[in-house]
């Protein structure tokens, strides 16, 4: 048996397995909904949380990265990526300013910036519980470099 909840109104709904691809009707609201498999429905819910995350500008990408005894101008690390290019998001638990801050690196771990403070709290929740993918969809601008990227939740 397959058990889900009615897309229309919530209630909880059990089907057979052979009712996967047929229409279902919901013994509350008396609406028809597919039968949708465990995969496609756990698909389908990544989408929808998908779209709960917002596209957003790279926060603090004018500061300098200080390593040591050097500093590294994040203008500088921006000007060598691309847009399409994969970034990872790590939760910087002990950042003094923020406790759900979430830096952005590059592939070689030099980091970029910071996920804007207004969005941190929503995307860390998705972050913790699902595998995701971030991208840099757009740099530019004048006199300083900007970026946004966004973030797609795939399992």
């Amino acid at each position: 048996m397959i058990t889900y909840k009615c897309k229309h109104c919530g209630a909880d709904m059990e089907s057979p397995q052979g009712m996967i691809g047929k229409m279902e009707q919901c013994p509350d609201c008396g609406r028809k909904m597919k039968v949708l498999s465990d995969e496609e429905r756990e698909q389908r819910e990544l989408q929808q949380l998908s779209l709960n995350i917002p596209e957003f500008a790279i926060a603090g990408v004018t500061k300098n990265n200080v390593d040591g005894w050097t500093a590294v101008s994040r203008q500088q690390l921006l000007s060598e990526c691309s847009e399409g290019d994969n970034v990872t998001i790590v939760w910087e638990k002990n950042n003094p300013y923020d406790k759900n801050a979430l830096a952005i690196l590059r592939a070689d771990g030099q980091q970029l910036g910071y996920v804007p403070k207004e969005h941190n709290r929503l995307i860390l929740k998705y972050l913790l519980k699902y595998q995701y993918e971030a991208t840099i969809i757009w740099i530019g601008g004048e006199p300083s470099l900007g970026a946004r990227a966004e973030i797609r939740l795939v399992k």
